[in-house]
């Protein structure tokens, strides 16, 4: 079972997501919520090319955006607090500077699981499209990722992207493990030219989550088709809030984590991923 959760934020309104969901399955759960807030002092001070006189400017715009970065990360940790606090659970904040990847990737060993929005990105940019951070995180750090889109999740509707490879695995058990599996509707999909591979795998992995108390159906589809297009078109008639997926896989469900269908999922995909490498 989930224990405990991190929740990481540069403080945009991209995170509103993410924080929610790190908030609802902390309730689910009985789990420890910590949210971190983050201002990333390392890019917004780095060096770079100012021309002769504008040293000054620079320091000076270095300080204004660091303030504008405390105070974004300062008001989305008090909502956080506040929306804990209503839910009627109890939430540790930390507002830090610094390196973002070197900070999570070191709180996330004291958690079961990391709980981010898409966008977020630390840079004080917009927030919008996928975070380049979300994909390093996703390779590096020893704990699953929860990565969020525009709608919190429940976990009431899951979908399990199983390809049969080490890492599609990993992240299915882990899921189990972790409770995500249990109380909701599950389903798990396997795409592979051949049909009966993909019945047969499908009903593999079902059979392992069914044995950790999830209700389960599998489905074992022959195609051809990029098979982001299916996973995305299950997520919609399932009705998926939550995608289970592997960060690296195999023939069916090809460059989970750095090819083209996990970037696609990630642009996307309505519902939240859970990765696992």
């Amino acid at each position: 079972m989930i224990r405990s959760i991190l929740f990481a934020t540069d403080g945009l309104p991209a995170n509103a997501a993410a924080r929610q969901s790190a908030i609802e399955l902390a309730a689910r759960f009985e789990a420890k919520l910590t949210a971190l807030g983050i201002v990333d002092a390392p890019w917004i001070t780095g060096g770079e090319a100012v021309p002769l006189g504008g040293a000054a400017y620079k320091v000076a715009g270095e300080v204004e955006q660091l303030r504008s970065g405390h105070e974004h990360v300062q008001a989305a940790l008090q909502a956080c607090q506040a929306a804990a606090t209503a839910s009627g659970i109890t939430a540790a904040t930390a507002e830090l500077e610094g390196d973002p990847l070197e900070l999570i990737s070191a709180e996330a060993n004291a958690h079961d699981l990391v709980v981010i929005g898409r966008a977020t990105r630390f840079h004080l940019g917009t927030g919008e499209g996928v975070s380049p951070l979300l994909k390093t995180l996703a390779r590096d750090i020893p704990r699953p990722i929860l990565a969020t889109a525009d709608a919190p999740t429940k976990g009431a509707r899951v979908l399990v992207a199983f390809d049969g490879s080490a890492a599609a695995s990993r992240a299915m058990h882990m899921a189990a493990l972790l409770g995500l599996t249990r109380d909701g509707e599950v389903e798990v999909l396997s795409i592979d030219d051949d049909a009966r591979i993909a019945e047969q795998r499908a009903e593999r992995a079902a059979a392992l989550l069914r044995s950790h108390d999830g209700k389960v159906a599998a489905f074992g589809i022959q195609s051809g088709a990029e098979p982001a297009e299916m996973i995305l078109s299950h997520v919609q008639t399932f009705g998926a809030d939550l995608v289970v997926m592997g960060a690296y896989g195999h023939a069916g469900l090809r460059d989970m984590i750095f090819g083209s269908c996990t970037r696609r999922l990630l642009a996307d995909c309505t519902a939240a991923l859970f990765l696992q490498h």
